[in-house]
């Protein structure tokens, strides 16, 4: 077991010159040797979990099968707090007890990076003047001084957080090959391929779940006189909120850079191939799927990323948000009452009665060409009527219907015929703030239906559970 502040343990890094890779030749300037899990103290239970599900389900395998001269990777949970005995004792007595586990790697580094309170900080709704370092200043550090920790210890490392998993056994050795396959890189990762829209000047950053070749004394070079530099200065000068993986592509999508003659613009284009992309890593832990809009599943995502070895993002076991070929969503209600398969109630006299879910097409998405229908009917009194909507990702309203009890069914008038591909919509029924009076109003017999345009549909009857 490796004692904190012993920085020469673990294998010395290689600088061998490039040379074709393939699975009987281990390139050394390609070499993974690590899996490094950033964390803060609350998440020490998910850790714990993690190597337990690597134990029992999903066994990390050899890294480098055939080649027993070749070191394990090494495993690092790096906290970014000061040194914490508890901490220490509970994870080394779980890698002891995790036989598939010691097998895979070499040893288990447990490394608290004691960040001072300044640059040890997370704010997500700030408020004021920001801080010195910016309002993400604790991701930003913690990774900066995991992967320093790392620069004598491997070539290649996986940047793996609490919320990553594995999606099938021995996931070592593809992200070994991914290694092997880039020995230039000096990021391999992938973008936000998820559901939820992104703003265009973030949309194509690579996550922070990545490999990484802190081996590289170029890499640190640029990373040390480049970006850390340029990023603290924007942090304190037009966004405390910049994440460090975002930084390379805020730092390219400057309007300043649209002159081709930039000094920055020179440089860069000399280094755009070191920051790669693979298919081995797939983020998906966008606002939609967090938030519960969106779910996967890991057929889904091997169905759809074929290459797939590691995911960043909810991954969820259960099939019950699958109703056909339509999913459904997590609900937000205010003012129901009761509600049953095709039916809701809301409250006499609640100030805000609403219902919104999504709906989706696993893996497939909604394709142009595609119809969406909504019926239903309404029990209320004459002054009372329900507004029902779709919008898309973004919050954009694609298409409403007022529903009235005169009305008994909407059909056809909540119709929209789809001209554009979409990853999930919403669904959102409300009874409107200007009613005259509170009064009884029941949704029922609600039908969300999709056609594709050649005969077949797909309707959806218990949208309400």
């Amino acid at each position: 077991m490796t004692i904190e502040g012993d920085r020469s343990a673990g294998p010395e890094p290689h600088r061998a010159s490039p040379v074709a890779s393939s699975d009987d030749h281990i390139d050394q300037d390609g070499l993974f040797g690590a899996v490094v899990c950033p964390l803060i103290r609350p998440e020490l239970k998910a850790a714990l979990a993690n190597m337990e599900l690597w134990e029992h389900k999903l066994p990390p395998g050899e890294a480098f099968p055939g080649h027993p001269d070749l070191p394990r990777p090494l495993l690092v949970f790096s906290f970014n707090c000061g040194e914490d005995a508890d901490i220490r004792a509970q994870l080394t007595d779980t890698f002891r007890r995790c036989r598939n586990v010691q097998a895979a790697f070499s040893d288990l580094i447990v490394h608290f990076c004691d960040l001072p309170p300044e640059k040890d900080l997370y704010i997500r709704k700030p408020k004021g003047r920001a801080p010195k370092f910016g309002n993400k200043s604790g991701p930003n550090w913690q990774f900066y001084e995991s992967m320093r920790m790392m620069r004598d210890k491997a070539q290649f490392v996986l940047l793996m957080e609490v919320d990553c998993q594995p999606l099938h056994p021995g996931w070592l050795r593809p992200l070994a090959q991914t290694c092997q396959r880039n020995p230039d890189a000096w990021v391999i990762g992938a973008h936000y391929s998820g559901a939820s829209p992104l703003p265009w000047h973030v949309a194509r950053h690579i996550n922070g779940n990545a490999l990484y070749q802190v081996g590289s004394d170029s890499f640190w070079a640029f990373i040390n006189d480049t970006l850390w530099p340029w990023m603290h200065d924007y942090i304190a000068t037009y966004d405390p909120d910049l994440a460090y993986d975002c930084a390379w592509e805020m730092f390219l999508n400057r309007d300043e850079m649209a002159y081709g003659g930039h000094y920055d613009w020179i440089v860069s284009r000399d280094i755009l191939h070191r920051f790669k992309l693979t298919d081995t890593i797939v983020n998906i832990g966008g606002h939609a799927e967090q938030s519960g809009w969106y779910a996967w599943t890991r057929e889904d995502l091997l169905r759809r990323f074929t290459g797939a070895t590691v995911v960043h993002g909810p991954v969820t076991e259960s099939i019950r948000h699958v109703r056909g070929r339509l999913a459904v969503g997590k609900a937000e209600s205010d003012g129901i009452a009761e509600h049953g398969p095709n039916w809701l109630q809301f409250l006499n006299d609640a100030a805000e009665r609403r219902y919104k879910r999504s709906i989706w097409v696993p893996v497939d998405g909604f394709r142009p060409g595609e119809r969406i229908s909504v019926h239903a009917a309404i029990d209320a009194g004459p002054e009372h009527s329900a507004l029902l909507e779709i919008h898309d990702a973004s919050g954009r309203s694609l298409v409403h219907a007022w529903l009235a009890p005169a009305d008994s069914w909407i059909d056809p008038r909540l119709e929209m015929d789809l001209t554009d591909r979409h990853g999930f919509l919403t669904l959102t029924i409300s009874i409107p703030n200007t009613a005259p009076a509170p009064g009884y109003v029941k949704v029922r017999d609600l039908v969300v239906t999709l056609s594709d345009g050649h005969g077949a549909s797909n309707s959806l009857h218990d949208f309400f559970w």
